[in-house]
């Protein structure tokens, strides 16, 4: 019989090294995608995505401070 979670959770094994680089967000990540699917079935092919996907900068996001509130008067 055809077991449904098992295979779902082989499929999230299998392309986990793609689901790092997505949750991640680097910018290689279609590349990490294609490596995973063409090699990731020899184990090295996996383990070296696996090991792009954690070890690729994150996107560097600049953050804008919002302007500080107005001073409150000074009654001098």
């Amino acid at each position: 019989m055809f077991h449904v979670p098992g295979c779902l959770f082989g499929l999230a094994l299998y392309f986990l090294p793609t689901l790092i680089a997505c949750g991640r967000g680097v910018h290689s990540r279609f590349g990490i995608a294609m490596l995973n699917l063409f090699t990731g079935w020899t184990f090295f092919g996996w383990i070296a995505a696996l090991i792009w996907a954690i070890a690729a900068p994150p996107p560097y996001v600049a953050y804008a401070h919002p302007p500080y509130p107005p001073y409150p008067p000074t009654y001098r």
